[in-house]
């Protein structure tokens, strides 16, 4: 049987079983937590978070990918819409709440039409991907070692499944 305690700010105390803890997390996400310790790296992680953020920013600022925007809006407000950056129509406040309407969904297929039309997503990716070679290059040897920890938790987790 499970048992918790109720604190004065209505908060459940610590959860035994037969007498024993259950950690906070839970036994499954204990257990998931035990399982990931080998496999840390946290250096290795914020290289990865470093190279994605900072490709994206630099790529932004490229001035091939200023051109593709500035045909990308050309080609909305064509379409009878005004918006300088592909990343305006997904942050307009009435597209974040509530169900989908005809506007939005008119909106999101003229923006899928003009990225195709201009090949804007297949230019952006090259270009970000260009940067992030080089910024990867800098950084081989540690991400290399993330690389070789994700392969040993692969691993590990496979053998866990297959072996109970």
């Amino acid at each position: 049987m499970l048992y918790g305690r109720r604190g004065s700010e209505g908060k459940t105390g610590p959860l035994e079983y037969g007498g024993k803890a259950i950690p906070e997390e839970g036994c499954l996400g204990q257990s998931i937590l035990d399982f990931r310790k080998d496999y840390e790296h946290p250096q290795a992680v914020e290289t990865a978070r470093h190279i994605s953020s900072q490709s994206y920013q630099d790529s932004m600022a490229r001035p091939e990918i200023q051109t593709a925007f500035q045909k990308w809006s050309t080609c909305m407000k064509e379409k009878g819409y005004t918006y300088a950056s592909p990343m305006d129509p997904p942050s307009v406040g009435k597209f974040q709440e509530g169900p989908v309407t005809v506007e939005e969904r008119a909106t999101a297929q003229a923006d899928v039409a003009c990225k195709t039309r201009t090949d804007l997503l297949n230019s952006w990716f090259a270009v970000e991907s260009e940067i992030q070679q080089a910024m990867i290059a800098g950084d081989a040897k540690v991400l290399q070692e993330l690389r070789e920890l994700h392969r040993k938790k692969v691993a590990a987790a496979r053998t866990i499944l297959t072996e109970g």
